[in-house]
């Protein structure tokens, strides 16, 4: 399981369509319904040769989305998250970096139905052009990190090129 966040995943013309059809609608919805939301608003989407179509909406920015989508999150994040959740959204505050951003999630044996503790994980000192974040790990007695969990390790890369960012990762 990951994610992937670039511009260039969209062209203009299916990021307008996907505004005009999907996005200006819900939150005309969300309006006219008196729902005052203020959040983050997750679109899954499927691209169809009927256009874009909505398979989920998700109420956070949760893993893996958030962490492919905020290496690419240039400016004052904090601020624009403070100022949105005080109602003043300012999208001049944050723009998104040109390049590719891959989120790769290393779950343990079993998962998602069960997970398996007490793996070793090895390798990570080899990782050089990406982050590692710990999920479900824990150190075991002679120091290793073993698996703890079902969602083990996220590893993410940002780069301009996306065969480097595959790579990376």
């Amino acid at each position: 399981m990951g994610a992937v966040s670039s511009l260039e995943m969209l062209s203009d013309e299916l990021r307008e369509a996907s505004d005009q059809t999907i996005v200006a609608p819900t939150v005309k919805g969300l309006v006219t319904d008196g729902l005052p939301y203020r959040g983050f608003l997750y679109f899954g989407l499927m691209l169809t040769e009927a256009g874009p179509k909505v398979i989920e909406y998700n109420c956070r920015f949760g893993d893996p989305e958030a962490q492919a989508v905020l290496p690419m999150v240039e400016g004052d994040f904090a601020s624009y998250l403070f100022e949105a959740a005080k109602g003043s959204l300012k999208p001049e505050s944050i723009s998104f970096a040109e390049g590719w951003s891959i989120c790769l999630v290393s779950a343990s044996a079993g998962y998602p139905m069960s997970s398996r503790s007490g793996d070793v994980i090895s390798g990570l000192d080899e990782v050089k052009e990406a982050r590692v974040f710990h999920a479900g790990t824990k150190r075991n007695e002679v120091g290793e990190f073993e698996t703890a969990g079902g969602r083990v390790l996220v590893v993410v890369a940002k780069g301009a090129m996306l065969e480097e960012v595959v790579d990376a990762v």
